[in-house]
This record gives structure tokens, sequence and C-alpha cells, in this order.
């Protein structure tokens, strides 16, 4: 199966897709209220190219055209409906449909769940501009909150110069970044040296947390010297998900509590809440490391918080208590 384009049409909404189909089954399906529209592509070829109009009307799709050629096909779908369409175009190949019992019936399986989405840096990347409707945001009821801030930058600045400390920073952004897409998360905003991102399994989080800190010490041996020196913090909770400043954003006291636990973070350290070590998981993944059980006061949050100080620079597979 080729997915030829996906889509979001609001409300009296039009949108026009334009690609080359070679002869199989089209499907257009609609994945907010599961309707689907099957349209079979003749092996005819059509060399002056195809207009197709595609209305979604009384929750059906209505097409102006049900014979469609190989070739290049234009598609301008209508929603009249009162409600929003998320659209995806696929094809199924005719060497595949051939060999599909004629009764049976296409099952479309979630690849993503909402929270998987909204953590996906792919979906951020291509679909910045969408908005989350109304005042009141999406509750995330679990997700984990990574925050990273870099120890000294302004005495890096000082000590090697404006040029070459911002093309370092900027070079630890892009390896971090890269980190992060890796173990499944999302970048959700830098704010100056602070980057914030998001992770959908709080074990990717860690891992993502231990890679980031292990990265930038080869960086910096690669650069003659301890240049960059990383903090991180990493808490898992609900939180709401809103629109801020035209991009999908978080707010509540899980992305507070995420911001306090990594300004306890020292050179090399990582600070993960309770909430996060005591999955069991997360515990055999940082096994290598000395940990160190702390009660921490966090500015804002009226009770003494269980956090846990991990030394990535120190690996002796130890507890200190």
């Amino acid at each position: 199966t080729v997915t030829k384009d996906t889509a979001f049409i609001d409300r009296l909404e039009k949108k026009t897709f334009e690609f080359d189909l070679q002869d199989g089954l089209l499907i257009i399906y609609d994945f907010l209220n599961n309707r689907g529209l099957n349209l079979m592509i003749s092996p005819e070829l059509s060399l002056d190219g195809q207009d197709i109009d595609i209305t979604y009307v009384k929750n059906d799709f209505e097409i102006n055209q049900p014979q469609i050629n190989s070739g290049r096909v234009k598609f301008t779908v209508e929603n009249k409906s009162d409600s929003r369409l998320a659209l995806g175009l696929f094809l199924i190949p005719s060497e595949i449909v051939a060999n599909t019992d004629e009764d049976a019936t296409v099952i479309m399986d979630p690849y993503l769940d909402g929270k998987k989405l909204l953590t996906s840096q792919t979906f951020r990347d291509l679909f910045r501009n969408e908005l989350i409707q109304g005042n009141e945001g999406i509750n995330v009821k679990d997700l984990t909150v990574l925050f990273t801030d870099l120890k000294g930058s302004t005495e890096l600045y000082d000590r090697v110069g404006d040029l070459k400390a911002f093309n370092l920073v900027n070079q630890h952004f892009e390896s971090l970044a890269k980190v992060i897409v890796r173990n499944r998360g999302a970048i959700v905003k830098t704010i100056g040296d602070a980057v914030m991102a998001t992770f959908a399994n709080p074990l990717d989080s860690v891992k993502a947390a231990t890679e980031i800190v292990e990265d930038l010490n080869q960086f910096n041996r690669q650069h003659g010297g301890e240049n960059i020196i990383i903090k991180i913090g990493v808490h898992k909770g609900s939180s709401i998900a809103v629109t801020l400043n035209d991009r999908l954003d978080y707010f509540g006291q899980t992305i507070n509590v995420a911001a306090r636990v990594q300004g306890l973070a020292n050179a090399e350290e990582i600070y993960i809440t309770d909430s996060v070590y005591e999955i069991e998981e997360i515990q055999d993944k940082i096994s290598d490391y000395t940990i160190i059980p702390e009660r921490a006061k966090l500015k804002g949050i009226q009770e003494e918080m269980d956090v846990y100080k991990v030394l990535i620079g120190n690996s002796q597979s130890t507890m200190s208590i």
C-alpha cells in the first residue's frame, strides 16, 4: 500500500490533491468519522489529466465521476459536513488487489494513538500549523517531559568568543535533536539554551537523557575540552496540550515539576522523579550509573519530592544513600 497524501479538511473547506495513479484500488478514508470511499483505477492511461470532484456530506462521500483511469489525477475534496475530516489517500496496486478475496474488507489498523501522535517529531514537523480548537486544550493523561539546559554558557561565550560558542551551541542542539527523535520523542520548544521535549514512553526519555550526556562527552573530547556542559531533568504525569503562539505546547504541574527538577542538576547529571524511577525497566537501564536518592523542595511545590540523581560521568553500578 502506498500513501499518496494526508490532510485535515475543516468544515466548509475545499482541498486539492494531485498525483499520478497506476491501476489498482484507491482508498480515501476519513479517520475522524470512520468513513471511506473505494475507487478502482483502470489500467487505461489518460494522457489529458483528470479532474475529480468529491464531496463529503451527510456522513458519506459523493463523487462526480466513478470511472478513473491511470495517469495524472487531480482530486478536489469539499467538506460540506459539520465535522472536520482527517483524510488519508492510499493506493493498493492491482497485483495485490487481484490476490484479495472480492468480499474482503480493508481493515486499517491505527498506527498511532493520540499521545504517540502528539509526541511524534514527524507530526509536529508536518502539521506545525494545526491548531487545537477551543480554549480548554486536550488532556494528556500520562506524558513524560524532559528538560535540558546548558551550564556555564555565559562563561563559554566569554572564554571562546561569540562565533565559536554560537557554533558549538548550535551543533549541540542538532545532536540533541537527533537523539530525541531516535528515541521516539519530539522537541516542543527551545528557551534560550534550554530544550523541552516530550515522550510517550518514559523509558525512551531516560534512554535519550543518558545518550545526550554520553554523546556530549564525546563531542567535547573531539573539540578539545569541556566546552558544552548539560543538565537534564525528567518527570512524568498528566498535562494539557494547547495551542500557543501558533504551535503545540503543554501546560500544567507536570511541566512545572519537570522544569524545576532539571534545575536541581549539575554538570553531567540527570535528575528523575520517583514516578519515573519506580518503573522497573528504567531502573535496569540506569543500573550501570551511580544513583543518589534525595528529598527535594522544589520552588512552587508545597511538599518535598523524592528525586534521583543519576551521575552519567561515573559508571559504578551503585546507589549511594
